[in-house]
């Protein structure tokens, strides 16, 4: 069975200019445990890019007007992470996307420094070759080695929207 995640596909254009910093909380924790606050421009956002390949989603992102503060990379193919590291050197690689922590997540996010209001981007690709009419009987399908990765993926994508406070689009 396929776990039910809530799939939204939505076109924003934010408007730059406007930098916006985010105000401490009344009770904050001592100075030296505090992450630094980053100073956001309000089309600010965060990409978390899954089977990210060579870095598409982040380039389609700054293309529509997006300032990334945090991109995140789950990809595993050395030749994939060098034209993305090449194109976005601010990149984050995290490995295998199936070995994806989808609870901490907002710690990581945290510890970076990103504003809380900063929308998340989670951009992913699973691999499609089990789904192939070129392989014809042979693909696999769901139940084929790199089939079997979506369906592994969108469960972490629900255990994600159950734990994070941040607003997110998916595009899967």
């Amino acid at each position: 069975p396929v776990p039910q995640v809530r799939l939204e596909y939505s076109v924003f254009t934010p408007h730059p200019g406007k930098r916006i910093r985010r105000e401490p909380p009344a009770a904050e924790p001592p100075a030296h445990r505090k992450p630094p606050v980053v100073d956001a421009p309000s089309n600010a956002t965060v990409l978390l890019a899954f089977f990210d390949g060579i870095g598409v989603a982040a380039h389609a992102l700054q293309t529509l007007g997006w300032h990334i503060l945090y991109y995140g990379s789950w990809e595993l193919d050395d030749d994939c992470m060098a034209v993305a590291r090449h194109h976005h050197p601010q990149i984050q690689f995290h490995g295998d996307a199936l070995n994806w922590c989808p609870s901490e997540t907002d710690q990581l996010l945290e510890k970076a420094g990103i504003p809380g209001w900063v929308p998340v981007h989670v951009c992913a690709g699973p691999p499609c070759q089990d789904y192939s009419r070129i392989r014809g009987c042979s693909a696999g399908g769901s139940h084929g080695p790199e089939g079997q990765k979506l369906h592994r993926f969108a469960e972490a994508l629900a255990v994600y929207e159950q734990h994070t406070s941040r607003e997110a689009v998916y595009l899967v």
